[in-house]
């Protein structure tokens, strides 16, 4: 009869554990691991923003500069001197940069 007894205190503790201590612990790491991907894919999609954002400001530097020169991107393919398109490619360059520093992809 005790060894009965000693059993379904056994189980009641497991029973207690599974319910009191695991599903809790399982249930914490589940909603770790979902808000951490959640933060991830919000971090792609404001480092593809400011991507796109460079790239944009790249090419309106670029047509403004064709303008300034009196050349028409549409017809002549508006080739910039060296300087202006080096000094139009470097700041797209860091601004790329600026958005892999910002917006680290691990």
């Amino acid at each position: 009869m005790k060894l009965v007894g000693i059993a379904a205190i056994i189980v009641a503790l497991a029973v207690g554990y599974y319910f009191v201590i695991y599903l809790p612990e399982k249930d914490k790491a589940q909603e770790a691991a979902a808000q951490q991907a959640a933060q991830k894919a919000q971090q792609k999609i404001a480092l593809d923003a400011c991507l796109s954002s460079a790239d944009t400001t790249y090419t309106t530097n670029w047509k403004s500069a064709c303008k300034s020169n009196g050349l028409d991107k549409k017809t002549d393919g508006c080739t910039l001197p060296a300087d202006n398109a080096n000094e139009i490619n470097n700041s797209r360059t860091q601004a790329r940069d600026d958005c892999f520093k910002e917006f680290p992809q691990n």
